[in-house]
Order: C-alpha cells, then structure tokens, then sequence
C-alpha cells in the first residue's frame, strides 16, 4: 500500500531526456491559458487512438480546448475528435480561416509544448 501511495504522485509520462528543472515547464497554469485565442481558427480536428500508448497530451490539450471557457474566444471553430482504432499516432489537425492547415503529431510532445505550437500559429495572422 504504501508504494501505491508514493506512486500517486509522479508525472504521467516521464520524460527522460529532460532535467528536473524542465518539467516544471511543462505544466500548464492559467495565465499560459489565458493568451489561448482561436479567433482565426476555422476547425480543429482531434484524432487518437486509445490503446496507443502516447495519447495523453492530445486526450489533454482536446479537453481543455472544448472546455465552453476557453472555446469562447470563437464560437464558431468546430471541434471534433476522432477515436480510431487502428495504429494511427496521435495528430492534431488546425483549419485556419484563410485556408491554411497545420498538422501536430503529438506522439513525443507534452500537453504545452502542442499548446504553444498552437499559439505561435495563430499569433502569425492577427
């Protein structure tokens, strides 16, 4: 029991190439959230397969972006999440509004490292 206890405290993926002090940064905090702006994203395509065993940032970055607090900066982006079942890695898809997509395979990247992807793209058209 006890070692079950000690367990429950560690990250859910380990990153083994990163030093201690690195994985504080992959964290997500509010204020990161807050710079989230969809507004010149047209849809958002999530797709995984969940007996793949590296899901998890793309199973994270999809329940935070459908959450109704963050999708408000444009009600009108379409979000859909495709479970498959197949051997296909976990991708993201981005529409943008002027025609444009962006491709995130999220197989070897953390929930923020996909997030900032995200951003950096979006800040290029406004």
């Amino acid at each position: 029991m006890v070692s079950f206890k000690r367990a429950r405290g560690l990250l859910p993926i380990v990153k083994y190439f990163r030093t201690p002090l690195a994985l504080n940064d992959l964290n997500i905090d509010r204020t990161f959230l807050q710079q989230v702006n969809l507004k010149p994203v047209k849809s958002i395509e999530f797709t995984f397969n969940p007996f793949f065993s590296r899901t998890y940032s793309i199973r994270h970055v999809s329940t935070l972006l459908i959450s109704p607090r963050w999708r408000s900066s444009n009600e009108n982006c379409i979000m859909r999440v495709n479970v498959r079942s197949d051997k296909f890695p976990p991708q993201m898809q981005v529409v943008f509004i002027n025609g444009n997509i962006l491709i995130v395979k999220t197989e070897n990247l953390s929930d923020r490292e996909v997030l900032e992807c995200l951003m950096t793209e979006c800040s290029k058209f406004q």
